[in-house]
């Protein structure tokens, strides 16, 4: 058998991610109530909607590049969605924009602490990249969701690191 070592950044980079938005506030009060892990957008999708602002964080894949003959800079790519009741008050619009932009604002308050630039010639890969946000508009009326594609970059030392 053959030893190998498993740093596992994609699963670290996961719960740095979930941890940021966990941790989020908005004038003393949690922005979400609850930060889970879903596996898909199906799954997500299903959790039960209760209490108040929801957070899903779902890992998709990771796309790998060679920087040098060891180093290896790779994007993990993630989708988060957020979910709020909609109110008299709030209307889906405004519920989901102050979630986006929450969410946003706690990644990159609150960064993986793996997440780094790096380049491949002329092309630059930036620690975070947000998606275009695309709004749920399928969802319980009751309740506005939104889905933030979201990609991290980061380096590995060797072709052994992953």
């Amino acid at each position: 058998m053959t030893a190998i070592t498993l740093n596992n950044y994609d699963a670290a980079i996961l719960a740095d991610i979930r941890s940021a938005l966990a941790a989020a506030t908005l004038s003393g009060a949690a922005v979400f109530s609850r930060v889970e892990y879903a596996g898909s957008l199906a799954e997500a999708k299903q959790k039960k909607f209760t209490g108040g602002a929801f957070a899903a964080v779902i890992y998709l894949r990771s796309d790998e590049y060679g920087i040098s003959e060891l180093r290896r800079g790779v994007v993990t790519h993630y989708q988060i969605v957020v979910a709020d009741k909609a109110s008299a008050e709030l209307t889906r619009a405004q519920a989901v924009s102050g979630l986006v932009n929450s969410a946003k604002n706690a990644v990159e308050t609150t960064p993986p602490s793996a997440a780094s630039d790096f380049s491949i010639g002329e092309t630059l890969y930036e620690r975070i990249v947000w998606g275009v946000p695309d709004v749920d508009s399928l969802s319980n009326l009751d309740w506005a969701a939104c889905v933030i594609p979201l990609s991290v970059a980061h380096v590995i030392s060797s072709k052994t690191t992953h």
